[in-house]
Parts: structure tokens; C-alpha cells; sequence
């Protein structure tokens, strides 16, 4: 193959290879608003920073003032699922007593500019118990308002009574520098009387065994 021909292969190689480099570039769409809203955003990239396996302490108190009952042992595995904060709450390995599974999901709808929530526990057979906020909250401290569920009552027959519950998700600095995620839902008072309300307990979960004990809301 002589010289000339040669050039001209060369040429015909680099013409074609800017050709489809450019329909390439002509071929690629603007992102979508669905591909734009999914992405994490500032949320999102909150919640990722609670993402990891955590050493849990559970503090419930049953009515204003009551003595709170303490909860150790606990492990919580929380990931990202997208823009979503998936927590997997179970007791550990060597804790003893009943095990159970308590599924969290937390994500901030950039389409409807609020949080929403999600809860199962296999503890209890009340189903999804789902959660949104009215107001586009900081990261640090959501408020979400449950849909009414069904509950059993304390007794040997369900009671089928509804449950109707509001519940505020609070990161808290804490003196040994670890990270306190507090959960405190509380009975809509905003419900008529009428409605039988049932009396919804405080909780708090303190993320790693160093935190400190929480205390219940005045």
C-alpha cells in the first residue's frame, strides 16, 4: 500500500469517527424531570450521611411523666435506596429475648416538596403505617402526620380502634459527639372528641449505646 492511498484511509477513518461522535452528542436528550427530581438533592444527601450499621437504645414512655422503659441491644442497618433512607431495626445476635424486624422508610418528595414515611413491625399486625409532612421541613427535624390505622387494644378481643398519630424525626448533637435520631409521636389533638383516640407513647432512639439517655418532651 503505497503512501497516498495510505492518507487517504487515515482521513476517511477520522471522518467517520467525527461523524458519529457528533450524532452521538445530537442523539443525547435533555434529562427529564424525572431523571432531575429523582436525583438525591440536599435531602437526600442529608439522609446518606445517617447511612451505616448502628448500636440503638430504645426509650418509650407511656404517658407524660411515666417512668420510661429502656430498650438495649438493638441494631439498626440503615442504606440508600435512591433518594430514600431504608432503616432495618432488629435486636442483635446475643440480645435474647423475642426477635422481631421494624422496617423505616424516610425520603424527601422533591415532586410534591414534602417527606414522606413509611413503617412496618412484625410485632404488631397493623400493616404499612404511612406518614407525610405538610411543609417542605429541614432535614434535621421532621414532621409527619400517620394516616389512620387500625390498632388491637391491650385486650384478649381487637378493639379496631384508630389510631391517628403525629410523629417529629429530630437529629440531636449530643455531648460524646455521636448522633441522636429522637422519635416522638404523640395523639392529634386536633381529632373531636368524639373519635376514640387512643394514648400514644413517647419513644426515643438514640443511635449508638455512648448517647446519653433521652428525656421525654414537657
Amino acid at each position: 500500500m503505497n503512501a497516498s492511498r495510505l492518507g487517504i484511509l487515515v482521513a476517511l477513518a477520522l471522518a467517520t469517527s467525527s461523524t458519529l461522535s457528533g450524532a452521538q452528542a445530537i442523539s443525547v436528550e435533555p434529562r427529564t424531570a424525572t431523571e432531575r427530581l429523582n436525583q438525591a438533592g440536599p435531602q437526600g444527601e442529608a439522609l446518606a450521611r445517617g447511612a451505616g450499621t448502628w448500636d440503638v437504645t430504645f426509650t418509650n414512655w407511656e404517658a407524660p411523666g411515666a417512668e420510661p422503659t429502656v430498650v438495649t441491644g438493638l441494631i439498626a442497618e440503615r442504606r440508600m435506596i435512591g433518594p430514600m433512607l431504608e432503616e432495618v431495626l432488629r435486636p442483635a445476635p446475643d440480645a435474647g429475648g423475642v426477635p422481631f424486624v421494624r422496617v423505616d422508610d424516610l425520603t424527601f418528595n422533591r415532586l410534591e416538596g414534602r417527606w414522606q414515611y413509611m413503617s412496618m413491625d412484625s410485632r404488631v399486625p397493623f400493616g404499612l403505617m404511612t406518614a407525610a409532612s405538610l411543609d417542605a421541613d429541614p432535614a434535621h427535624r421532621v414532621f409527619v402526620t400517620f394516616a389512620p390505622f387500625a390498632t388491637t387494644g391491650s385486650g384478649p378481643v381487637a378493639s379496631g380502634q384508630m389510631f391517628r398519630m403525629e410523629q417529629v424525626i429530630a437529629a440531636v448533637a449530643v455531648s460524646s459527639g455521636a448522633r441522636r435520631l429522637r422519635q416522638l409521636p404523640h395523639a392529634n389533638p386536633k381529632v373531636p372528641a368524639a373519635r376514640p383516640i387512643s394514648a400514644c407513647a413517647c419513644s426515643c432512639t438514640s443511635w449508638r449505646a455512648t448517647s446519653p439517655a433521652c428525656r421525654p418532651p414537657a
